[in-house]
């Protein structure tokens, strides 16, 4: 659960001034055949103004279980960066995201396109901001003081620490803590 909603949610710190922005998630069902290009994708990145998209990741290369038949088809998904406050408009997003598969060179034609998945994650990105290390200290001190320890991503509002390893290590690490009374070192 975000900070922020944990805040308002037990309305111990419900003034929380935490930064976040929004992604917009566009996946795409293709036709075969695929890419040159895309064949050698994991993901990649796009900063160009011109491309809709941040990142598009080949989903479809990880395993070919990830399509009903990879003889047929192939599938991508692509990440959209939004304000927290932006309203998205999601015929605009697909359209912007397929004219930028095409002038990337990671499909063809829109004519590959076969199915297409959309969905709008409200937290994507915690924000670093000059504050954000006060506003965290004087979240947990008040939280912890009520037996609540809120880790992870959102939960421990920080995006350069939380990848899957890590905020494994932060759950072990509060476990121990609280029944062991061993300190956390994260």
């Amino acid at each position: 659960m975000p900070l922020t909603h944990l805040g308002k949610l037990s309305n111990l710190c419900p003034d929380l001034t935490l930064k976040h922005s929004k992604v917009a998630l566009v996946g795409v069902g293709l036709h075969q055949p695929q890419s040159f290009f895309a064949q050698e994708l994991s993901w990649a990145y796009f900063p160009q103004a011109e491309i809709i998209f941040y990142r598009c990741t080949v989903i479809s290369n990880f395993s070919p279980l990830l399509v009903p038949d990879s003889t047929k088809f192939w599938s991508v998904l692509c990440e959209i960066g939004l304000k927290d406050d932006e309203i998205a408009d999601e015929n605009l997003l697909i359209e912007e995201t397929v004219k930028g598969l095409i002038k990337t060179g990671i499909i063809d034609s829109e004519e590959q396109v076969n199915s297409i998945w959309t969905k709008i994650l409200d937290y994507g990105y915690p924000i670093p901001t000059i504050d954000r290390e006060s506003e965290l200290q004087r979240a947990n001190n008040i939280l912890e003081k009520n037996n609540i320890y809120s880790r992870g991503r959102f939960g421990g509002w920080r995006y350069e620490t939380s990848n899957q390893d890590y905020s494994f290590e932060l759950g072990r690490q509060v476990v121990d803590k609280v029944f062991l009374d061993i300190p956390e070192t994260l």
